[in-house]
């Protein structure tokens, strides 16, 4: 009887804790290009038509790295 009620204690906590990790990862919380809207190239950027948000990047200065890489510097808008 003792066990019963102690493995469904951990039941209900294991399921308490999995639906909060999972109300944490939203599409809400994304950064950068999201994957699930139709965006409309513009220059130094892009139009989410989803949400008519204005995505702008502008360029400020780029410095060469080891290998082929590069650091780019961009000042970065959200409208």
């Amino acid at each position: 009887m003792r066990c019963k009620f102690l493995v469904s204690v951990q039941l209900m906590a294991l399921a308490i804790c999995s639906s909060l990790t999972a109300s944490a990862q939203n599409y809400l919380y994304g950064t950068g290009n999201p994957i699930w809207g139709i965006n409309i190239p513009i220059e130094n950027g892009f139009v989410n038509v989803a949400n008519g948000n204005v995505h702008m990047e502008i360029p400020i200065g780029s410095e060469p790295q080891r290998g082929n890489l590069s650091l780019t510097q961009s000042l970065v808008s959200c409208l």
